[in-house]
């Protein structure tokens, strides 16, 4: 027979009965920690060089921390732990997925070479956008540290 048994004086059991909630709360810290450092490279590299430039900034200001309407958000629940990162922008789902769409007929307005400006209608068209992924592909690009940096956190919690 085996038996296995934990000894020792109050800090030790005191220790072990702290390590749930200390790795957790270490788990969350380095999560947070790897949802910023997600975010940064989307915006400062992703949408503002390749696959996508940066003309306006709309899409990448849409990226933020600041809690604004936006679909980026970091989750601390007690059932679940969730970082997400995304936009509202209708045309980041075009560059981030690609794809064929209907472009429904519309009045556009027109600068004549004369300097008269003008309506002209556009006709209903489809339209092919090829795929710029800012989102997933960073993601992918930084899993593999991702990964290292909450194990790492986990060890440390248990190490304490």
């Amino acid at each position: 027979m085996i038996e296995g048994a934990v000894t020792g004086d109050v800090a030790v059991v005191v220790r072990f009965e702290r390590l749930p909630g200390a790795l957790r709360a270490a788990v969350v810290r380095e999560m947070r920690r790897q949802w910023f450092r997600v975010q940064a490279e989307v915006v400062t590299g992703k949408l503002s060089g390749d696959p996508l430039h940066r003309p306006t900034g709309v899409l990448a200001s849409s990226i933020n921390v600041d809690g604004s309407d936006t679909a980026t958000e970091f989750v601390d629940e007690p059932a679940e732990i969730i970082g997400r990162i995304g936009t509202k922008v209708r045309y980041g789902f075009i560059h981030e997925n690609g794809g064929t769409f209907t472009i429904p007929s519309h009045d556009r307005r027109v600068e004549s070479r004369l300097g008269k400006p003008y309506v002209a209608t556009v006709r209903e068209h489809k339209a092919t956008y090829p795929k710029r992924s800012f989102l997933r592909s960073t993601l992918k690009e930084l899993r593999p540290s991702i990964l290292a940096a909450i194990r790492g956190a986990v060890s440390d919690a248990v190490a304490k």
